[in-house]
């Protein structure tokens, strides 16, 4: 019976059923109960249709006739002890079934569009309600003449038309034999966009033939029909000029033309005598809120469509399907083809609905094959299937469709400017996707914002798509098939440019393979640009910005980033790499935010390890925040597992103090056939054990195991430079080194463990160059004078402690002047004369009278002690000499540091970042680490501003680091 259905023989097959349950009413319950009590809520509904239509209301008609099903079925259900026990079971055999017609039966009475499974189910529902006995005369009566004249279609006068909670004129869609198909999570979007109201003009934008127009009406339906709607009035009128019939593009009579012809259309719901102009309808609407839809809006003026949107009230919002769409002043949303699952079920409905059998039940992959010549457009399905229903042969319907892609592209076309038409041209040539980046290559001398305008005219029009292919970040843009299938049939361009085309074609074959060759190289250089093939032309700018950087000019790197930005927005490459120029040039929280951007954006694990491998560095030497870095560092390592990564994660479990892991990682890193791979890796190692060497010594005061990790320090490095390896970082350690296991020394009794640990730890560092100089080696020899001074030393070591000493304690210009006429190498007693934290030095004076002695920052023994200076500090020192002139080297503070003096510091912020902040102590210099937690309140951090000054209480931390105490922060 499917097949026999449609929208008028299922309003008389429903209208048929209601009568039937109204005369139940009448024969069974009408007589038994009041007219008001059996009606119940109903009643005063029925009664108020009954006086509107009493005009137009039948010979005979009572308040039954004007009861809705719902109502009917509601009625019956609440008085079943009072029908007969037959009917009774009827009606509870058949309740499920006359429950589930009531909203057919509302789309079909009220003039709704019909879901696409209406015919199918209410035939259904209605055999069963057939075969199960529960159908009066009037629904037998009208089954019967269905089936005896399959051609019967009753005229339905729809004598009550529904009130519509909004008012409108909105028609019937032309889908009722298939209902919308593939469409419903985009109406659902539309209509949300038109409920929310936060976008005065919308635009459903696409190719011909993709069902605009119906997905407008269905929409338009909806939200006329939503409890939800805030709308008063909706307003329609189409534009359509032309129409694709099974016989080809015919024109349509009496259509409006213009946008002054159309406003009576749109005035009709309020006055359907309206007469006047864009300015008078606008002045009707003042205060209405309204939508006001106009159907294919290609077809006029686009100026007049603006001056329109311009002088309507604020109250309107304006619903326009277009091939073109208006630009910047709308809100778009793409119409495209059906996905193919869509367009099958859509084939098969209108072949079934069209009497084609044979054709809807063709197997998948040849329906496929159909609908992908077709391009799944709604459009171009309905019409082969008419043509087919008229006599013309499939093959040739699918072989000659230049009526359809006339009648889908050559007016869009031949309005496009000049410039857009050879876009279209490159497009259709080339027939794959391309970025703006790629269009450069044909239009050299065209900007980047020139070629995106012009596409943008080629998208507005639906001439070509645009896409993110294979999760890539970046808009490609690629010419339709009917655009490409239009312009083979009129040409479109001259050998000549057709020619300059190819030979950009080959170019950019050519760049592709070199850049695919590129990608083998090491992945973890910082100018390694990932996704260059795809993002071929960003790749190489973002390569020629870290060169430019390089060569001390950041801030025009940073330009050209921007650029790429501009056109790749999502390119997380452009994040990881301007994320690392940021972080070079100490803009900290930017840097930060930019590699959180790239790990976002990153597509893929390694693309995400790439990014992690970065920012654990920018954390590590930046931010300072270790345990941060560790996370970044070990998502780094897991998925790359290369050398780089090791010492990233070396490093980052070094500085959290994780000494175990962060040997073993080290020591595997250090097994590289690369010579300097094993130096870089061989130096962090050196490094680690000397950090744990001082968290042994100075937390957890067991200088003898500290003296075991020197030790296994100084024998790696020792054996590094025994192999010929010469390098200066690496000796730097090893003198650091060096200087902490004499220093550690130097604090334990005297004994065999002693001498033997001093013996050990002398033998490691003769492979040490004695004239390398600098803070350490001078530190060291500071830390040799002093233990030279400690008592039962055995003899054989005095002699290499005091090279050590001298050496070390004078530079190479007094040495050679033979000017050593200072004690150097004696430990003295001094008070601080001056100390100037802004430049991080100042003078002791030595108690023995012997006169005033420069010392830096860098020559306290323990750097936090910075904070403590101030004059008058009592201090000892190893007297050392340079440039000719004595110094103080190997600082330390004679008395137990005033604690006291770490109350109500005053703070000048250096830099904010987020969650903590940088600041230097404006009395000592040193630096000061402020988290957000250290402020009394959230707000106060917030506020926090770079120069603004601080209060707050200080303390010492592992790792030397000094840190405002939680709760003690106030701004100003």
């Amino acid at each position: 019976m499917t097949q026999m259905l449609d929208r008028n023989r299922l309003y008389a097959l429903i209208g048929a059923l209601e009568d039937d349950l109204r005369d139940l009413v009448r024969a069974h319950l009408l007589g038994v109960t009041d007219e008001r009590q059996l009606l119940g809520p109903a009643y005063d509904k029925a009664v108020e249709r009954y006086l509107d239509d009493a005009g137009a209301a039948s010979a005979g008609s009572d308040i039954l006739d004007y009861l809705d099903l719902g109502d009917e079925i509601a009625i019956l259900n609440r008085s079943s002890q009072a029908l007969p026990a037959g009917v009774r079971e009827s009606l509870a055999a058949s309740a499920r079934r006359l429950e589930d017609l009531i909203g057919i039966r509302n789309r079909v009475m009220h003039r709704r569009p019909l879901l696409p499974d209406d015919y199918d189910n209410a035939a259904r529902w209605l055999k069963d309600l057939h075969d199960g006995g529960f159908v009066g005369d009037s629904l037998k009566t009208t089954l019967k003449q269905l089936r005896e004249d399959p051609t019967w279609s009753p005229t339905t006068s729809y004598a009550r038309p529904f009130a519509s909670r909004v008012i409108n004129n909105l028609p019937l869609p032309d889908f009722d034999e298939t209902g919308l198909i593939g469409r419903r999570r985009q109406v659902e979007r539309v209509r949300r966009l038109l409920i929310q109201r936060r976008f005065p003009v919308l635009t459903l934008a696409g190719p011909g033939g993709v069902g605009k127009t119906a997905l407008a009406l269905q929409t338009l339906h909806e939200v006329a029909e939503d409890l939800e709607s805030p709308y008063d009035l909706i307003a329609w009128v189409s534009l359509k000029t032309e129409q694709l019939t099974a016989a080809g593009v015919q024109v349509i009579r009496e259509a409006v033309r213009s946008l002054e012809d159309a406003i009576p259309s749109l005035a009709a719901p309020l006055d359907t005598s309206f007469a006047g102009g864009i300015n008078e309808i606008a002045q009707s609407l003042e205060g209405i809120d309204a939508i006001l839809a106009i159907d294919n809006l290609e077809t006029v003026s686009a100026a007049e469509v603006v001056t329109l949107v311009d002088q309507l009230p604020a109250t309107v919002t304006c619903l326009f399907t277009s091939r073109v769409g208006l630009g910047e002043i709308e809100r778009r949303e793409i119409v495209g083809p059906l996905e193919m699952q869509y367009a099958v079920d859509l084939f098969r409905r209108l072949c079934r609905a069209r009497q084609i059998e044979h054709f809807a039940k063709l197997p998948p992959q040849r329906i496929e094959q159909v609908l992908r010549i077709l391009g799944t457009s709604p459009l171009a399905i309905k019409w082969f299937v008419l043509a087919v229903e008229a006599g013309q042969s499939p093959e040739t319907i699918l072989r000659q469709q230049t009526d359809l892609i006339r009648f889908c592209v050559q007016n869009v076309y031949q309005g496009l400017s000049e410039r857009a038409k050879d876009a279209a041209v490159v497009l259709a040539h080339v027939n794959r996707p391309l970025t703006v980046q790629d269009m450069k290559l044909y239009f050299p001398d065209t900007t980047p914002d020139d070629l995106r305008f012009v596409i943008q005219e080629l998208l507005r029009r639906s001439l070509c798509t645009s896409s993110l292919l294979d999760d890539s970040m970046t808009e490609h843009f690629q010419a339709t098939d009917a655009l490409v299938e239009y312009l083979r049939i009129i040409g479109g361009a001259s050998n000549e440019f057709l020619h300059q085309i190819q030979r950009a074609e080959d170019e950019y074959r050519r760049e592709e393979e070199r850049l695919r060759l590129e990608q083998g190289r090491t992945p973890l250089r910082v100018n390694v640009i990932s996704g260059a093939g795809e993002h071929r032309a960003s790749a190489l700018r973002l390569r020629q910005a870290l060169t430019i950087s390089s060569k001390g000019n950041t801030e025009e790197a940073l330009r050209i980033i921007h650029e790429i930005e501009q056109l790749e927005p999502e390119y997380w490459e452009l994040f990881r790499v301007r994320g690392f120029l940021l972080s070079q040039i100490n803009r900290i929280d930017e840097a930060t935010l930019t590699y959180e951007q790239a790990l976002k954006l990153a597509r893929d694990e390694e693309s995400r390890a790439r990014v992690h491998f970065f920012y654990a560095g920018h954390l590590t030497r930046k931010v300072r925040d270790s345990e941060s870095a560790l996370v970044h560092a070990k998502a780094a390592h897991k998925v790359l597992q290369r050398h780089e990564t090791a010492l990233e994660l070396g490093k980052a479990l070094t500085y959290v103090q994780e000494f175990s892991s962060a040997v073993d990682v080290l020591r595997r890193a250090c097994r590289t056939p690369d010579v300097r791979g094993q130096l870089i890796a061989g130096t962090q190692l050196v490094d680690t054990l000397r950090r744990r060497a001082e968290v042994e010594a100075d937390e957890l005061r067991s200088p003898s195991t500290a003296l075991e990790s020197l030790k296994e320090a100084l024998d790696e490095g020792s054996q590094m430079l025994a192999g010929g390896i010469r390098d200066r970082r690496l000796e730097e350690r090893l003198w650091e080194c060096l200087s902490d296991a004499l220093r550690f020394a130097s604090w334990l009794s005297d004994g065999h463990g002693r001498d033997e640990a001093i013996r050990h730890v002398l033998s490691s560092a003769r492979s040490l160059s004695p004239s390398f100089g600098g803070k350490a080696h001078r530190f060291a020899a500071g830390h040799a004078a002093r233990l030279l001074a400690t008592p039962n030393l055995p003899t054989d070591v005095i002699p290499e402690l005091k090279a050590i000493a001298n050496r070390g304690l004078n530079d190479v210009e007094s040495a050679s002047s033979g000017a050593a006429e200072w004690d150097v190498g004696s430990e003295l007693v001094g008070t601080v004369k001056t100390w100037k934290p802004e430049r991080s030095f100042g003078f002791i004076s030595a108690i023995d009278g012997s006169g005033d002695y420069f010392f830096h920052a860098t020559d306290l023994e323990n750097p936090p002690d910075r904070i403590f200076l101030n004059q008058g500090i009592s201090v000892e020192f190893i007297v050392a000499v340079a440039q000719d002139r004595p110094r103080a080297a190997v600082v330390r503070l004679r008395d137990a540091a005033d604690l006291s003096m770490l109350r109500q510091r005053r703070l000048t912020i250096r830099s904010v970042s987020r969650g903590f902040l940088l600041a230097q102590d404006d009395q000592s210099g040193s630096t000061v680490f402020v988290g957000r937690h250290a402020f009394k309140s959230i707000g106060q951090f917030n506020s926090a501003r770079e120069g603004a000054s601080l209060t707050a209480d200080l303390e010492v931390q592992a790792g030397d680091r000094i840190s405002a105490v939680a709760g003690t922060v106030v701004v100003g």
